[in-house]
């Protein structure tokens, strides 16, 4: 795909879902969502019935997030867009209307991880991500609810067993998301790699993100051990290799991971265990929410992170 023939100087210049989707990071199924549900997109149709878009939409797209961002619900968005300065103003004043929406959200997701049905918590965490991009659906739901489940103090053990639901399903629902026909991307390729005693999950939401960036992903699914990720990152030397871990790595370790980094250049480190051990800034992040932006660093700002 050449983005400068989308973008092109001809306000009316019309292309598929799939280049709104690589020019705004937003998922197709969520496109389509806010189009059927909530009225946010009216695109034009083919002979055939196929949807097709315009740079106006592509500036729509980024205004319902901006929205979003600032912590107005999907459905409370159309007012704004819509131009209808009443509900809009009382949308935008009335932030503790907004945090109730969200509150209500997170109230549902913990009651249906209580249930302990995981055909329940994967509905629920499908919609969330139906109706919303990954980052917001991280920040205002999963973490403050998976928080509280794997607090040091004070949980239950049903509590726990919960929190391995939730983030079981979150795994579940990364995979399929990424083996669909529309998940096959043509950009820069990019491993995705767990290390041993960290948590898989957080990796799946960013292997998402990345995904609906326009990234080739490949999501190694189970925490690797030392030998084992090393050998991984030889073996996808054509590709960018994410290698998280959180915690504090062994004195020992820490100076083979060291060597080894400064040898791959296709290594980028991230999580507590690089940023202790003082990792070059070049060669780690702090965090997976941090990965897309350094990753799309130099290119345009991304506004989709985490």
């Amino acid at each position: 795909m050449e983005r400068k023939n989308i973008m092109s100087d001809n306000p009316q210049t019309l292309f598929p879902i799939r280049e709104l989707s690589e020019l705004t990071q937003v998922n197709t199924v969520t496109i389509r969502a806010w189009e059927r549900r909530y009225g946010l997109l009216k695109p034009q149709r083919t002979a055939k019935g196929h949807r097709l878009y315009c740079t106006e939409d592509v500036e729509r797209v980024k205004t319902i997030l901006a929205y979003m961002a600032k912590g107005v619900p999907v459905s409370k968005v159309k007012a704004l867009l819509a131009g209808e300065s009443t509900q809009a103003s009382q949308t935008m004043s009335h932030q503790e209307e907004n945090d109730s929406d969200w509150s209500l959200m997170t109230q549902q997701l913990q009651n249906t991880l209580a249930s302990h049905n995981l055909n329940k918590i994967r509905d629920t965490i499908r919609e969330l991500m139906l109706n919303y991009p990954v980052n917001l659906c991280y920040q205002r739901i999963i973490e403050p609810v998976s928080k509280k489940l794997t607090a040091t103090t004070g949980t239950s053990i049903s509590e726990q067993a919960a929190a391995t639901l939730l983030h079981n399903a979150i795994i579940e629902y990364c995979i399929l998301r990424l083996n669909t026909k529309a998940a096959k991307k043509s950009g820069a390729s990019v491993v995705l790699i767990c290390a041993d005693q960290s948590p898989v999950w957080k990796l799946a939401l960013t292997a998402i993100m990345l995904n609906d960036a326009n990234f080739s992903v490949i999501f190694i699914n189970q925490s690797c051990t030392l030998i084992s990720w090393f050998s991984l990152v030889k073996q996808y030397g054509d590709s960018t290799c994410v290698v998280f871990q959180e915690g504090v790595w062994r004195a020992e370790d820490s100076k083979k991971i060291k060597a080894f980094s400064a040898q791959q250049d296709n290594l980028l480190l991230c999580g507590t265990a690089a940023t202790l051990a003082g990792i070059d800034s070049q060669k780690s992040v702090p965090n997976p929410e941090s990965i897309l932006s350094f990753l799309t660093k130099g290119q345009a700002s991304d506004e989709n992170s985490i």
